[in-house]
């Protein structure tokens, strides 16, 4: 199943690792201006517009910075989840 992070850009539910909150994260988090200084040096940082980033969207190869807040992809994910269970009850 698929999880729409911003702009034209879906993801394979599989593929989420972790989804940071930047609106609560503290701009003077150095492990994670770390974090994404190293994604942005090894080709790995895609930001998704030109909005103000709400949420990091770490993945199994890529790092989003998307303007979709964390509550609402936890919501399409949580979705995605249940969907995908239905659909293996039916099946079985």
């Amino acid at each position: 199943m698929y999880i729409h992070i911003g702009q034209d850009v879906s993801i394979l539910s599989s593929w989420l690792i972790a989804v940071l909150d930047l609106d609560r994260a503290s701009a003077n988090s150095q492990d994670l201006q770390d974090f994404l200084l190293q994604a942005e040096e090894n080709n790995r940082l895609e930001w998704l517009g030109p909005e103000i980033p709400r949420s990091v969207v770490v993945c199994l190869d890529r790092i989003y910075l998307s303007p979709v807040r964390p509550e609402t992809l936890k919501a399409r994910f949580s979705l995605t989840y249940y969907q995908a269970e239905l659909d293996r009850l039916a099946e079985g």
